[in-house]
């Protein structure tokens, strides 16, 4: 489902009251919890499990962010995970964890079962408010999850954030905008010399895409970087009616171009347009003939499970006999 707007969001938070006020007793409300039926956000903050089970992780996230938010008396930051969830940034992998906040100006600060704390030093420039909630800004919060999150997650984040930075052009992604963002993101990780994560983060910084479509390109173009390919993307390649096909990946000096495919490509009413899957996969070949045909490289294709894990990936790569890189 589309990312609801959090306001809508936040009218599914039962507080005590209310769930009182509806008929409810102070027993009913902690046998709800017991079973299932109820879910304990944070004190006194509540949710029907059954009005949310459709909602992605990422919102469920994100209403737990706005339990904290309304049942604490200090206006800390949220960050990480939770300041991507508020900035609508997708989550790759993501299940389920505590918010977290960050502490300035302490040596140390405790968490709860219902928040993590993480103690931090934040400039008036690292944070900002998405839908009235203080967070760390869009950097800032790249920066973070490029130190902290797994790299998979973190691309797929910083992906995304150049995209609602500096928008496509025409179709086009305007990299010379795109890499002055990346060299003020690798000017603001100096500032962190010394701390622990910056290295791979620079790494993921300077990985950055703006013309990732999805986040399975994402991964997909991490895993061959990370296992020391070129990678080029949105390959522009004449189509037969005058127009451009666009494939997602080529992997420079191999004659090899790979597309990401998506399940919901194929299942999703929304994406087949009202196509059936069978036109759809007819035409996918069609296209991919046209392309290997005229530009005589090698057409692979990669999906979610090749990409759940490194490990994966690997196989993926021995069974379709990608030649190693150079040394």
């Amino acid at each position: 489902m589309a990312p609801r707007e959090i306001n809508a969001l936040g009218s599914l938070i039962r507080t005590r009251a209310q769930l009182l006020a509806s008929g409810a007793s102070d027993r009913g409300i902690t046998q709800g919890v017991r079973a299932g039926a109820l879910l304990r956000l944070s004190r006194g903050f509540y949710l029907r499990v059954g009005e949310v089970a459709d909602l992605s992780p990422e919102d469920r996230h994100v209403l737990q962010i706005l339990a904290v938010a309304r049942s604490t008396r200090t206006d800390f930051p949220f960050a990480g995970h939770s300041a991507a969830s508020l900035h609508r940034l997708p989550l790759f992998q993501f299940r389920s964890a505590r918010p977290l906040v960050l502490i300035p100006n302490r040596a140390y600060a405790s968490s709860t079962r219902c928040v993590e704390r993480r103690v931090s030093v934040c400039t008036s420039d690292d944070l900002t408010r998405a839908s009235g909630i203080r967070c760390t800004s869009l950097e800032r919060t790249v920066l973070d999850l490029a130190r902290h999150a797994t790299p998979e997650r973190a691309i797929v984040c910083a992906d995304a954030a150049a995209r609602a930075r500096i928008p496509e052009v025409q179709g086009r992604v305007p990299w010379e905008a795109l890499r002055e963002w990346q060299d003020a993101l690798l000017g603001r990780l100096r500032g962190y010399a010394g701390h622990r994560g910056v290295r791979r983060a620079a790494e993921i910084v300077r990985a950055i895409d703006g013309g990732a479509e999805s986040p399975l390109e994402s991964v997909a173009r991490w895993r061959f970087i990370s296992h020391g390919y070129a990678v080029d993307t949105q390959v522009p390649v004449p189509s037969p009616n005058g127009g451009t096909y666009r494939v997602d990946l080529e992997l420079r000096g191999f004659g090899i171009l790979c597309e990401v495919d998506g399940r919901a490509k194929y299942t999703s009413a929304d994406l087949r347009s009202g196509r059936t899957a069978d036109e759809i996969v007819y035409a996918e070949k069609r296209r991919a003939d046209w392309i290997e045909g005229t530009t005589g490289k090698r057409i692979v294709r990669i999906a979610a499970p090749e990409l759940v894990s490194d490990a994966a990936f690997r196989a993926w790569m021995v069974s379709f006999r990608i030649p190693a890189p150079p040394p």
